[in-house]
């Protein structure tokens, strides 16, 4: 343990004066592993709730300009004179852990765990000033629009160690009163999920055609809310979504990821072009350069990975629990049960982005390609059919734009717009459809009749 702190010292820095420990960029997977594996480490979770809807209406960028000035609040807050006076001789350090959030812990240990949740919720949420009349006026006009829609929901939960808070974090967003133990509780959820889900069609949960329905379902649910999900299945997908959800290792911060892919000197093939990778989660960017020019960005990631680890969550309870008869009997049980998940859903996902950006490659080699479009598109559409015979590939939902500089919360938002519009042509059932570039995307679009 010495020699890990004296390693995320190594990687800390002092902003503000406020010490964060940076452990997001890829670099530093072995320390998030660290964090992670370790169970006795007390301290807060402060979770962003509503990522990803937050995503989708104001792009990558755009989120990460907003939290930018969320930790430097957080931090002058945790450095105040009001937040020392009160707990003096306290040492706090603030451990941004991924894209959804911090673990805050305090030296002593245990001395400051409620002072730092009532700090935390003087903390100006993160929002979106920037916001246009005109914006506003469309937000407005979607379904299910709060007058706080352009405003995070801050979560805090004190845990045992870093999993904990995280999923206590995550319960709270869902459910008002948690008073069991909560691996108790976690099962209890699970249990009566399952049971009313399976009921409802007369099927095990094991069945083909039951897991079949529950995909669907949680696409819905990821794509329009819990609303329009069926009731039945409600309190299953509440359960996988909120409750089964451990931190994961491979959450790299893609704004340094895009920056290390920018700057990195590949070789070039007989054509001239090299590529380099950003990737965080399920999002893959591939940096095409001719020379020491950037000819395009492909944007692309893996479609369905959230359903994936969704159902292979339920697959794993099932099998830990003896198809739900023995019960979690502890939170270990808990993060076995989400990690094997995660490890066959990322095994997937991690073969699809590395097939996907291995044809693009070899594509690029190809002398009687017509030009950088046209061999994106050739590209696409042979990893499409790959698909096709390949259970184990994921669909990819894939865009390219060109050089837009060095902004690298730009070209996030442009490829987060790429990826909305594709998702209408997936919405109409039209799969496959590679996005050349925004303009060209919103033309299609507008051409089959789907805007």
């Amino acid at each position: 343990m010495k020699f890990l702190r004296l390693l995320l010292f190594f990687f800390s820095y002092s902003a503000w004066c406020c010490e964060v420990v940076d452990i997001t960029s890829e670099a530093s997977v072995a320390f998030r592993q660290a964090l992670i594996g370790n169970s006795d480490n007390s301290g807060v979770r402060v979770a962003f709730n509503g990522m990803k809807e937050m995503n989708n209406r104001h792009g990558l960028g755009g989120v990460n300009s907003s939290l930018d000035v969320y930790q430097k609040n957080l931090c002058n807050k945790l450095n105040s004179s009001e937040f020392k006076k009160s707990n003096p001789n306290v040492n706090v350090k603030i451990t941004k852990t991924d894209f959804k959030g911090y673990f805050i812990t305090c030296t002593p240990k245990s001395t400051c765990g409620g002072a730092i949740e009532v700090a935390v919720s003087k903390v100006p949420k993160p929002r979106f000033p920037d916001l246009s009349p005109q914006k506003l006026s469309e937000l407005k006009a979607k379904p299910g629009y709060l007058p706080d829609s352009e405003v995070f929901n801050i979560f805090t939960s004190e845990g045992a160690n870093y999993q904990e808070s995280y999923i206590k974090a995550r319960a709270k967003a869902t459910y008002t009163n948690v008073t069991e133990p909560l691996h108790e509780f976690i099962d209890k959820e699970m249990k009566q999920g399952i049971s009313r889900a399976t009921s409802s069609m007369g099927l095990e949960a094991q069945d083909p055609k039951f897991m079949s329905k529950l995909s669907k379902e949680i696409e819905v649910f990821r794509s329009t809310g819990m609303g329009d999900v069926d009731k039945n299945f409600k309190q299953l997908i509440n359960g996988l979504d909120s409750l089964m959800e451990t931190p994961f290792a491979n959450s790299d911060d893609i704004e340094k990821e895009l920056s290390r892919a920018f700057t990195a000197k590949n070789s070039a093939n007989a054509l001239g072009y090299s590529t380099s990778t950003a990737q965080t989660g399920d999002d893959l960017f591939i940096v095409i350069k001719k020379g020491d020019g950037v000819e395009k960005i492909v944007g692309a990631d893996a479609r369905g990975l959230g359903v994936t680890n969704m159902t292979t969550r339920l697959t794993e309870y099932l099998s830990v629990t003896g198809g739900g008869a023995s019960g979690f009997k502890s939170m270990t049980e808990v993060f076995k049960t989400s990690k094997g998940a995660m490890l066959k859903a990322d095994k997937l996902m991690e073969k699809s982005l590395s097939t996907y950006n291995d044809i693009i490659v070899k594509e690029l080699k190809n002398a009687n390609a017509k030009g950088i479009d046209h061999i994106l598109g050739i590209a696409h559409e042979k990893y499409a059919k790959m698909v096709e015979l390949d259970p184990e590939l994921m669909q990819i939902r894939g865009g390219a734009i060109d050089d837009c500089g060095p902004d690298n919360k730009l070209i996030m938002n442009r490829v987060t717009a790429i990826h909305n519009r594709l998702k209408l042509f997936e919405k109409a059932g039209l799969d496959g459809i590679f996005g050349a570039s925004c303009l060209g995307t919103e033309y299609l679009l507008r051409l089959r009749g789907l805007k």
